[in-house]
């Protein structure tokens, strides 16, 4: 199986510029995490999101699920206090 590459307009290969914005940036991110530890954090989030883009999609259903999760809990929290409620009427 071949794989594609991308080249820009001057025939040059596009995954070259991305292995030197990752090999530049391996100072940049030390001295974040040298300046305080969530920069540091931020520094390498910026190098993953440009490396791998489809990894943000991933963190964000990541949050969806999680946040579904806590509502589907805190409405079965309310119906079981309801149900609770109802049978300790009905006794």
């Amino acid at each position: 199986m071949s794989k594609f590459r991308i080249y820009d307009e001057d025939d040059n290969f596009i995954g070259e510029y991305i292995g030197d914005f990752v090999k530049d940036t391996k100072d940049t991110v030390s001295d974040s995490f040298d300046t305080s530890f969530g920069s540091g954090l931020l520094a390498i989030s910026c190098v993953l999101a440009f490396k791998f883009p489809w990894l943000i999609l991933v963190i964000i259903g990541w949050f969806i699920l999680k946040l579904l999760w806590i509502v589907i809990k805190f409405v079965g929290r309310i119906a079981w206090w309801l149900l609770r409620f109802g049978l300790l009427c009905l006794w």
